[in-house]
């Protein structure tokens, strides 16, 4: 059962010898770390520049929660891998010195998707994914414009104007 187990131990002969007390805490944890607080620099809207996530990760029992994890793609969610050492194009993410987690999206170019975000304790456990959506355009929308060659005119004046963004927002 978890829990904060506190054991001592002495062994005792048949002729009363007894050994120094072993004491030995153990912690079993069952308990995911909780991922909170998860705040975006643009919460869904679009960007043009860098994006920040912020966050807080805690842990039911002592110590420093053993790893932080991110991964960008266009799913709206995913299931982290069970091992850390399984995890194919992700990113570990470090506490900054005021205890936030910080995660800087600066690769700035076209996407339009989410980062997710787990984290592991020390007992092995992992939070659920926190997904964030991530949306950045730095592309300019493109277009032609044509008016008719007759310059003067007493009617109304038909144009063409066509215009495209390789990015729909």
């Amino acid at each position: 059962e978890a829990g904060i187990y506190n054991i001592c131990i002495q062994a005792k002969d048949v002729v009363g010898n007894t050994s120094e007390k072993w004491n030995q805490t153990i912690y079993i944890d069952t308990v995911a770390p909780v991922i909170s607080n998860v705040v975006s620099s643009t919460e869904n809207e679009w960007s043009k520049e860098e994006i920040q996530i912020t966050f807080d990760v805690t842990d039911e029992y002592p110590g420093e929660v053993a790893s932080v994890w991110s991964k960008w793609s266009q799913e709206g969610s995913m299931i982290p891998p069970v091992k850390e050492a399984d995890c194919k194009d992700c990113q570990r993410v470090t506490k900054t010195e005021d205890g936030k987690y910080v995660i800087k999206v600066e690769d700035i170019e076209d996407k339009d998707g989410y980062v997710h975000i787990w984290a592991y304790d020390q007992a092995g456990n992992v939070s659920e994914v926190t997904n964030k959506q991530i949306r950045i355009d730095v592309t300019a929308p493109t277009g032609n414009f044509m008016i008719p060659e007759k310059k003067l005119s007493n009617e109304n004046v038909n144009m063409v104007i066509e215009a495209s963004d390789p990015i729909q927002n």
